[in-house]
């Protein structure tokens, strides 16, 4: 058969089409082969009549939060804190809360997906999503002691954008930085973390087993308080690495204030008792005012302070603590703030925390 020259010609354009398509489809695998052997992930995409190969935004660990986070308000019990966040703080505070479990391997990676897309597309965007993660970060320590384990220096909020054509997408995670892990420096493995946690759980509960059934929120209260003013002494060295922690407090009986109120609400915690950390300036004896940290407790509907630390003086000497210096600091109302002066700054922020008022009584 005679091949006329429009069917040559056509002949010879798919056969260039032919070898064209074939040798763009070896240039991209052997792309892709190349990316992935360098560990380096990559997706084909179609923008403005062109073929990209785009880097893919890393995959990791746990997909948090979809467009709409469920559930912002289940934290009411012991979330004094969190029940002032504005939706963005709570979805952060959320996400790190619900992912406890995993962060104790030291390295796990929390994604947020896509879930304050719209605030960073808004003026300041940024500066406001990273109020909302100091003022969550500061609620979620506020409202859960025991979180010992985790250095939240070591915690980083990262935003990571896409651009197709003039489409901007922003998603965010939370990972460690350059640090090795996110623990504080008394741990490296999360066997130590669960061993730890394990340990301090155990005295918190021979603590509780021990207060008389029926008791009401102030002999709770009261117990509490005496049984860590009995077997707590106030680190005068400001050296201990578990100094300002629960691990300190009931493992080391060896802490700063901070260690001392930490524990109250740790233990009062699982006693339903309504009880927060309060962090503040206080005026000693000597006329000496430094940083300080009590608690608040809920007793009839009424608010209380305990400052359980100061009930607790370091004695020179062989002198003891007589009844009037061990309550010296109990379930006092307004009359505490003599000497007591909250502040409620988040640091880094413009934003305050709001404590509750107390008894006039």
């Amino acid at each position: 058969m005679i091949e006329n020259e429009s069917g040559k010609c056509l002949r010879i354009i798919f056969g260039i089409l032919a070898r064209l398509t074939i040798t763009i489809l070896l240039i991209i695998a052997i792309c892709f082969v190349t990316f992935r052997v360098l560990n380096i992930d990559l997706e084909l995409r179609y923008t403005n009549g062109q073929i990209q190969l785009i880097k893919k935004q890393p995959e990791y660990t746990v997909k948090v939060i979809d467009d709409e986070y469920p559930n912002l308000a289940d934290y009411n019990e012991n979330s004094y804190f969190y029940n002032q966040l504005d939706d963005t703080a709570k979805a952060i505070y959320v996400g790190i809360k619900d992912n406890l479990n995993n962060m104790k391997n030291g390295t796990y990676k929390i994604d947020f997906r896509t879930r304050f897309n719209t605030l960073l597309h808004q003026k300041d965007g940024q500066k406001r999503l990273s109020a909302a993660y100091q003022t969550a970060v500061d609620a979620l320590k506020l409202d859960n002691p025991g979180i010992f384990y985790i250095d939240f220096s070591k915690v980083y909020l990262n935003t990571y954008s896409v651009t197709e054509g003039e489409r901007i997408t922003y998603t965010v995670y939370i990972d460690k930085g350059n640090n090795q892990n996110y623990y504080i420096d008394s741990f490296s493995s999360e066997k130590e973390v669960d061993r730890a946690i394990k340990q301090i759980e155990e005295i918190r509960y021979m603590i509780v087993k021990a207060i008389p059934e029926n008791s009401s929120n102030f002999e709770k209260s009261m117990f509490v308080h005496d049984w860590l003013v009995d077997n707590l002494k106030y680190d005068e060295t400001l050296k201990k690495d578990n100094r300002s922690n629960v691990y300190g407090a009931l493992m080391e009986r060896d802490v700063t204030c901070q260690g001392y109120a930490k524990a109250f609400k740790y233990i009062l915690d699982v006693l339903s008792v309504p009880c927060i950390l309060v962090k503040g300036d206080a005026t000693n004896s000597e006329n000496v005012t430094e940083k300080h940290v009590w608690n608040y407790v809920m007793i009839n509907d009424k608010w209380y302070a305990i400052d359980v630390t100061w009930d607790d003086p370091i004695i020179i000497g062989d002198g003891t603590i007589t009844k009037e210096i061990k309550y010296k600091n109990f379930c006092k109302g307004k009359e505490f703030l003599i000497n007591h002066a909250e502040n409620g700054l988040i640091e880094g922020t413009n934003r305050f925390f709001k404590y509750p008022i107390l008894a006039d009584e």
